[in-house]
Order: structure tokens, then C-alpha cells, then sequence
């Protein structure tokens, strides 16, 4: 690779999408240290919490002294901005003021108080508070070829952050990207005054609210933020608008948003509504995207006591979308994708399946799936309980003739996995799938189907479903998803890494399948990685520690504790 001429090698770099693989390019050797700076320095990230200040005041200090070389300033194209609150833990989950507790640390522990040195924290995260402050606007405004900014912003991070930040984009007038999350605290209780930005060339806006207090009181800061950046934008072609509650309340209606009725806004290319409660006068906003080609509409709520028709719509405007992200099916839906062909992207994700028999699976599998089927390159398929839309023996020839799939996900029954329960409760919970042993195992035939139908597979998720009948003497399914949920996954899951561990292959191409498929495709049970162990005598796959009885009574035991 060394051998190649600078111009191919700064190629490859451009192309290198993900900064964790242009990272380990550059850790190659000096050469290539030295042709991937600047790829790797095209993403950055400013993530400034309680005993991790260096780097980010280091970046920031970096951009202010570059002075008029602005070699940094030439190359950094995308900032990440994760926290800018030296007296605060890191956070990963987006929880309430940006507060996570490190491992060696837990909330409840009460340490023995050191004056001396609680008087030395603080004293760090005041000098580095005062350097943010010191720093923060000029570093933002030598990003002169800044060209998109993703930022979680907190009240940890202060007002004086948020309104630094807006006033400083301003003069950044090649940014074309504005992602922006913010996270409801409970002590705000006044409104946030969103100082003049002007934006002309932003192609993508996304902002998310979130919130994970019950009964937390709206905020105009993202409707207003919304409002302001999309009325000044001429060329917008993506917009993502979220609420996000762990308490399933949408936070805000659509009817906060004047900017959805902005007539410039029919050029959008891709709209992504979640968890909005909708307007009745939806409808005729709707109407005007037509020109979309990617959809995502999920955790949608209506004071209307009819659904809305956004497929009818789609279907009357002639729109062919190429990307639909859906937590809905109904038959407008099954008509929908019957209409046309050329989807690329389609994701089903933990919906209801409210059509008992499975005629709408049928549907789907036997004639919707057949028209996309040359196009699709990611398919998710997440139902919540068991049903027709599983994968299984009943709908395996319909995967395997979408021969161009990248990307494959879907949920699986436990029927054909039978295994030794670890519990009673287990034994309860699977009693009809662990006696019978007359059906294929379904992980089987999707690593069967995935070696002999899906040359181009890279990603393969499989995960089981919701609860989807009533346990013992408990005669209420919610009841039961309750109480027995966790254990439930836990002992599916079981039941899938176990099938995957038993390939009964013997190198004569003859068991359940061959394990050389994982060596190929990237599989993940449950959102965790199944890795092959590379051994002559046997083809086990690393069950790893997670999944091992002890540990998951232990996760039973903890969830029902919490």
C-alpha cells in the first residue's frame, strides 16, 4: 500500500466514511501517519466533562493559536460538541443535566469528604469554566470551512454556551449541516432568547428534544430554534424533528412549528417526524412534500380520532420513496408498496401486528417484497410479538431473493430452538418451543439463506420478540410483559446463541449450517457482536460471559430490584 502514488492514498482516505477506520489508516506507519492528518482531522470532537478537560481545551486552545497558518481551519469540516461542563460527569444517555457516574463511581456511594480536595475540583473546573468561556466563541469562528455541526447541548453546559455557540455560527457561512439535540432540564423555568443566526446554505436540519422526567413542562427552544434556522434557510432538502420521553408523551405538537408550513418547504427530499403529536390540519401540510424520497414516521400521536392517511397521500402525489422508516403497518401501507418498486431502505420497527390471521405478512412477503427486491440493500423487520412477520420457513425464499441486501434484521420465534431451561420460570416461558422438536431452527436457515442467497450481506441483526401470550395464572398480556419480560429475552436470546454455537458442521459441508459465514458477515444477537472462534478442532462462537446462566439471573434479579 505504501507503494501507491499520495493522490490515490488521499482518495482512499476521502472515501474512508467511518473516523475509526481512518484513525487506524493513519496509525499505519510515518507515510500514511502523514497523507491521513488531514482525513482524520476532518472530524473532531469537543467533549469537556469533569476529569477529561486536557483534550478539549487543547482543541480549543489549537484553533485559537493557529493564528495564520489556519491549517486546522482548512481541513476540520464536521464538529461534534458532547459537553462543555468541566464540573460534570460524562453522559452517554442523554440523562437529565448531562450527569452519568463513571464506573468507579456509583451515585449512592457516599464518599468521606476531603475538604482539600473537593476545594481543588473545584477550583480545576472553575479555571477550565473560565477558559471555555475565554475560548469557545473564536475557536467556532476560525471554522471557516465548517461544514456541519452535531451538538448535544445541557444545562450543565450553561446559557452562556448555547447562546456563544448560535451567535458564532453566523459567521460560518459554508455550514450546510445543523444537528442539534438538547435535553429538558427541570430546573429551566424561563424561556431561552435564540440570538440572531443566519444560515443560508443549510441543506440539513435535525433537532431532537428530550426529556426523561415525568410530567416535564414544554420548552420553546427547539420549536423556536426550528422556526428560525429553517425560515432562513433557502436550499433545506432533510429535516429530522424528535421528541424524545421515556414516559411516551410527546412534548410538543406540530402545531408548534410554523416552519412546516413554509411553502419552500415542498423541495424536501427526506422528512423524519418522531414522536410528534400531529395537528388535524396535517393533512394539507403533508400534501406539499412532493417531492420526498425518504420517510420516517414513527411514535406518532393524533387528537383525531382517525388515522392519518400519509400512504393515501403518498399514493395520490406519486411519490416513490426510496427510504421508509415505519412503527406502523396497516393495509394503506401493503397498497402503498404495492404500487411501485425501487425502495432501497425499508425498516418495520416494533410495530403491532393488529391483523390476526397474517394475511397483511402474507401480503407483504408474497407480493410487496417481490417488487423491491432487485433495490433493497437494508431491510428491518421488527415486530413486537411473535407472528407471521418473523423470519422463518414460511417467508426464507422471499429473503433470499433480495440478493442485493447489505444490511438484514430481523426478530425470530423460538419454536425450533429448543434448550434446558435455567429456571422455572424459564421452564414456564418456553414450555412449547423446548418440546418441540419437529421445526427448523429459524437461526439456522438465516445463516443457511445468508451463505447461499446474499453474496453482498455485511451486517446480519437477529433478536427475538415481545411476549405475545399470558404466563401461568397472569390472564393480562401487558401484565405479563411486565413482569416477565426481562427473563424472557434473556432465555430467547439464550436459545439463539446456542443455535449459532451448534452448527454440527464437520468440514464435509454437511449440518445445520456453515459456520464460515460469520467470518463474512458481521452478526449481532440482541445488539451484541457474535465473534468466531478460529480454532481447527472446533467451530464454537464466543458466548462470551453475558449469556451464561449465573449472569443472567443475575440481570433478572437486578431488573426486578430496579
Amino acid at each position: 500500500m505504501q507503494s501507491l502514488p499520495t493522490e490515490l492514498l488521499q482518495k482512499i482516505g476521502d472515501e474512508t466514511e467511518r473516523l475509526a477506520d481512518r484513525k487506524s489508516l493513519r496509525r499505519t506507519c510515518r507515510r500514511l501517519g502523514h497523507v491521513f492528518k488531514s482525513t482524520v482531522l476532518r472530524e473532531v470532537t469537543l467533549n469537556i466533562y469533569k476529569h477529561h478537560t486536557h483534550q478539549g481545551l487543547s482543541l480549543l486552545h489549537a484553533l485559537v493559536d493557529q493564528k495564520d497558518s489556519g491549517y486546522y481551519s482548512s481541513v476540520i469540516q464536521v464538529l461534534h460538541i458532547v459537553s462543555l461542563s468541566p464540573s460534570s460527569y460524562s453522559s452517554q444517555d442523554g440523562s437529565e443535566n448531562g450527569i452519568v457516574i463513571p464506573t468507579e463511581h456509583h451515585p449512592n456511594d457516599v464518599e468521606p469528604e476531603c475538604t482539600s480536595g473537593l476545594f481543588s475540583q473545584s477550583i480545576q473546573g472553575l479555571m477550565a469554566r473560565v477558559d471555555i468561556m475565554w475560548l469557545l466563541g473564536s475557536a467556532i469562528q476560525s471554522l471557516q470551512n465548517l461544514k456541519a455541526i452535531r451538538w448535544h447541548w445541557r444545562l450543565s453546559d450553561g446559557e452562556w454556551a448555547f447562546k456563544t455557540i448560535i451567535s458564532s455560527l453566523s459567521s460560518l457561512q459554508s455550514i450546510k449541516e445543523f444537528t442539534f439535540r438538547y435535553t429538558i432540564p427541570k430546573t429551566l423555568k424561563h424561556e431561552i432568547v435564540i440570538p440572531q443566526i443566519d444560515l443560508p446554505n443549510l441543506e440539513t436540519l435535525s433537532i431532537s428534544v428530550s426529556s426523561y422526567i415525568e410530567d416535564s413542562t414544554p420548552h420553546p427552544v427547539m420549536s423556536n430554534l426550528a422556526n428560525h434556522l429553517a425560515s432562513q434557510a433557502n436550499s433545506l432538502s432533510t429535516l429530522h424533528l424528535e421528541n424524545e420521553t421515556s414516559y411516551g408523551k410527546p412534548l410538543l405538537t406540530l402545531s408548534n412549528l410554523d416552519v412546516l408550513a413554509n411553502e419552500t418547504f415542498s423541495d424536501l427530499s427526506r422528512l423524519d417526524l418522531i414522536g410528534w403529536s400531529l395537528p388535524d390540519n396535517f393533512i394539507s401540510i403533508f400534501s406539499k412534500f412532493t417531492n420526498l424520497t425518504s420517510l420516517e414516521l414513527c411514535r406518532l400521536t393524533s387528537t383525531s380520532t382517525c388515522a392519518f392517511p400519509f400512504y393515501t397521500i403518498l399514493g395520490e402525489n406519486h411519490v416513490r420513496l426510496k427510504r421508509l422508516v415505519a412503527d406502523h403497518v396497516s393495509e394503506a401501507t401493503m397498497d402503498y408498496l404495492q404500487s411501485y418498486s425501487g425502495l432501497e431502505c425499508l425498516s418495520l420497527k416494533n410495530f403491532n401486528d393488529n391483523d390476526q390471521n397474517g394475511s397483511w405478512a402474507n401480503l407483504f412477503f408474497d407480493k410487496c417484497l417481490p417488487l423491491h427486491r432487485d433495490t433493497l440493500v437494508d431491510l428491518e423487520i421488527h415486530p413486537k410479538v411473535e407472528s407471521r412477520w418473523c423470519f422463518g420457513e414460511h417467508n426464507v425464499d422471499a429473503f433470499r431473493r433480495c440478493r442485493n441486501l447489505r444490511s438484514l434484521s430481523v426478530r425470530v420465534e423460538c419454536r425450533g430452538m429448543p434448550l434446558e431451561p435455567i429456571s422455572d420460570t424459564e421452564r414456564l416461558l418456553f414450555s412449547d418451543c423446548d418440546n418441540d422438536h419437529s421445526s427448523p431452527n429459524p437461526v439456522h436457515l438465516l445463516l443457511n439463506a445468508t451463505s447461499s442467497s446474499l453474496p453482498d450481506l455485511q451486517t446480519l441483526h437477529v433478536d427475538a420478540t415481545g411476549i405475545s401470550k399470558c404466563i401461568g395464572a397472569c390472564d393480562d398480556i401487558y401484565a405479563c410483559s411486565y413482569l416477565y419480560e426481562a427473563e424472557y429475552f434473556a432465555g430467547a436470546r439464550r436459545r439463539i446463541w446456542a443455535s449459532i454455537n451448534h452448527s454440527g458442521y464437520d468440514g464435509a459441508h454437511c449440518g445445520a449450517y456453515d459456520p464460515t459465514v460469520l467470518k463474512w458477515v458481521k452478526m449481532y444477537v440482541g445488539g451484541r457482536r457474535v465473534t468466531v472462534q478460529d480454532n481447527r478442532n472446533t467451530d464454537a462462537v464466543d458466548l462470551g460471559d453475558e449469556y451464561s446462566p449465573a449472569s443472567i439471573l443475575c440481570s433478572i434479579a437486578k431488573w426486578y430490584l430496579s
